[in-house]
């Protein structure tokens, strides 16, 4: 799995907890997830979870997003879910962006790597 290989790969562009502040970053990634994916979402629930992990590299942000129940499904959340990163959480001009993806009939893993130059951080989105 190439989401194991994140926290190398953080290493290898020079982020590492001695150079670079993640819980900046976590800080200001929750709230444009927040607003991007389950704020007035028409797909995903206001009961979907973010949580901060600053100790596991993987991962430092992970996000359960909850489909509304009703007619949507798994293809419809995970559709949403990468028109709103392209458009709305993606840094502007990537250095390094990776996204593994997992899925099975009722759920789907996103597991994300970005960095721009100045700039790095991991998730993964468990889209049910």
């Amino acid at each position: 799995m190439i989401a194991s290989q994140f926290p190398a790969i953080l290493v290898e562009h020079g982020f590492t907890p001695i150079t670079y502040d993640f819980d900046s970053t976590i800080l200001g990634f929750r709230h444009d997830i927040y607003n991007a994916l389950i704020f007035r979402s028409p797909v995903f629930s206001e009961d979907s979870k973010i949580t901060s992990q600053r100790f596991s590299p993987g991962a430092f942000i992970r996000v359960e997003l909850l489909i509304h129940s009703g007619h949507l499904d798994l293809d419809v959340g995970i559709s949403f879910f990468f028109r709103q990163w392209f458009t709305e959480l993606r840094y502007q001009l990537p250095m390094c962006e990776i996204f593994d993806v997992r899925r099975d009939a009722l759920t789907a893993d996103i597991r994300v790597l970005t960095t721009s130059e100045h700039n790095a951080m991991t998730f993964l989105f468990s889209i049910k």
